[in-house]
């Protein structure tokens, strides 16, 4: 079949998008889009080989079969040192270097198959997390990683070693010494891990299977799309009730000062992601004059070279690089001009934790102001983003709008991160009838 008439190149989009059908061979209406000519050539084959068992000449060679640990390697070196994640990634990549124990003995996911047999990847990522769940604390002594694992209702601590140390991840081995075992009781560690934190290694897994298929040409299908992904915070409650935020707002302002306080207020009034609001500086707020709307900005880094193990740019960057401007409203316009009162004389920092630096991650002040509120333990800074959305969604600001403030791409980010209170679809269930 002709070139032409499966993929062409749109110079618009700079891809070549694939549209192809065949009702003679039974082949429904099929569309893509690539960024090279053989990519594109690649998919056109897999499309025939998936309706008429064809194979193209690459398919046909008898490869040797790729481990996961291959593609996690190949994956980290060349698709996700360009991400901003890429720490994120490696952190994660680490962790799934642990062996995991199914059925009296150990495994390591990166000795598997790309495959979907009892023995391949997919069967191991689900052993893998099933290992994890058993975790009940974590905690470290010397610098050294120790589990307490609930195993059929017996808790035992574990020496978790670390897989940097060696060539070959050595499983972890039980605590036999009461004595250790007395003292890794009384710290206070850390508890089972979060079902976000599992489910980012799984996207981790997914995303170098997808690479796999797409990129590397490993696998004849995408693996990725037979994990069953976990769901992050399933069934909580993602935003707050003007009660539930006024308590948590004095609550920051009575343990923690003023600063505190306004950076909360600061994420639910201009819902920024937390990285980027707490780097805001003064040359990116633009006052309202001359009959002109106010706004603050991010900067277009799309094209430039960043150093992504560099968690401080992400203060000064938008998660896809693009540039972001959010109009100043009557409410932001406040709050930045009580910012502004109280800017420190030394430093450029808006939102800066009263000695003109910036603030960190806040883990501790975060929680405890939480506590203090009477708020769900499990809810995170970033749900801030589902009050501010969730806000404008109820006071019927338009979806195109709201996407705008915050740059986003599609309108099912409006409908993940609002949410209609009682009210307003009593309102609209009565305009319909």
């Amino acid at each position: 079949m002709a070139q032409g008439k499966c993929w062409k190149w749109n110079a618009k989009r700079k891809r070549f998008i694939y549209d192809y059908k065949s009702k003679r061979l039974g082949i429904p209406r099929t569309r893509a889009a690539f960024r090279s000519n053989d990519e594109a050539e690649y998919f056109h084959s897999q499309v025939l080989r998936q309706y008429l068992g064809l194979l193209d000449k690459r398919t046909e060679q008898n490869a040797p079969e790729r481990l996961f640990g291959e593609a996690l390697s190949e994956y980290l070196e060349t698709i996700s040192q360009k991400l901003l994640s890429h720490g994120d990634n490696l952190s994660n990549a680490a962790a799934l270097r642990w062996p995991y124990q199914y059925r009296g003995k150990f495994y390591r996911l990166e000795e598997l198959p790309l495959n979907d047999s009892d023995t391949g990847i997919l069967a191991g990522l689900e052993h893998w997390l099933a290992d994890q769940t058993e975790v009940v604390k974590r905690a470290y002594l010397n610098k050294e990683l120790y589990q307490l694992r609930d195993e059929d209702g017996k808790p035992t601590w574990y020496h978790q070693p670390n897989p940097a140390d060696t060539r070959t991840p050595q499983p972890r081995q039980p605590v036999t010494g009461s004595k250790l075992a007395s003292q890794l009781d009384q710290l206070a560690g850390r508890g089972p891990f979060s079902a976000d934190t599992l489910r980012l290694r799984q996207q981790l897994v997914a995303a170098v299977l997808k690479a796999a298929y797409n990129k590397f040409r490993w696998t004849q299908v995408n693996l990725a799309d037979f994990i069953e992904r976990i769901e992050g915070h399933e069934g909580h409650k993602r935003k707050l009730d003007t009660d539930q935020l006024h308590q948590l707002i004095e609550q920051a302002r009575q343990n923690y000062g003023e600063m505190f306080a306004l950076l909360i207020m600061g994420a639910v009034r201009i819902g920024w992601r937390r990285a980027n609001l707490i780097g805001l500086t003064w040359n990116r707020v633009i006052w309202p004059a001359n009959g002109e709307p106010g706004y603050l900005f991010i900067p277009r880094t799309k094209q430039a070279t960043f150093n992504p193990l560099n968690k401080t740019l992400r203060r000064e960057r938008t998660k896809n690089g693009d540039e972001l401007i959010t109009v100043m409203d009557e409410r932001t316009e406040q709050l930045l001009r009580r910012l502004y009162d109280l800017r420190h004389p030394d430093s450029d920092v808006v939102f800066h934790d009263g000695s003109g630096h910036y603030w960190g991650e806040c883990r501790k002040p975060w929680h405890q102001v939480k506590e203090l509120a009477g708020i769900d333990p499990d809810f995170r800074w970033h749900d801030l983003r589902h009050t501010w959305a969730s806000d404008l969604v109820n006071a019927g600001i338009d979806s195109q709008t709201i996407m705008e403030q915050q740059g986003w791409k599609s309108h099912k980010m409006v409908e993940r991160y609002g949410h209609k209170d009682l009210a307003t679809r009593l309102k609209a269930m009565r305009l319909a009838q």
